[in-house]
């Protein structure tokens, strides 16, 4: 459900050196798949920005233990 909210050109960067972290859904939903795995995993969203083609969210997530993608905005 969750990469369906995204193109399958999805690319996601880390905002602070605009390193890419990984690009297309395949990619995406790999890195993604161990994140949603964890039974006490909840995000609320904080703030959206969205430009054109761009989307930024803020998130805040708990009930995640190491590094995840979804932890990006939180740094």
């Amino acid at each position: 459900m969750f990469c369906s909210c995204f193109s399958d050109d999805v690319e996601v960067e880390f905002l602070i050196d605009g390193e890419v972290l990984f690009r297309g859904m395949a990619a995406f939903r790999k890195a993604y798949a161990d994140c949603f795995s964890h039974p006490n995993l909840h995000a609320k969203l904080l703030n959206r920005i969205a430009v054109g083609r761009v989307v930024i969210d803020e998130e805040e997530v708990i009930g995640l233990w190491g590094w995840c993608p979804s932890c990006v905005g939180n740094l």
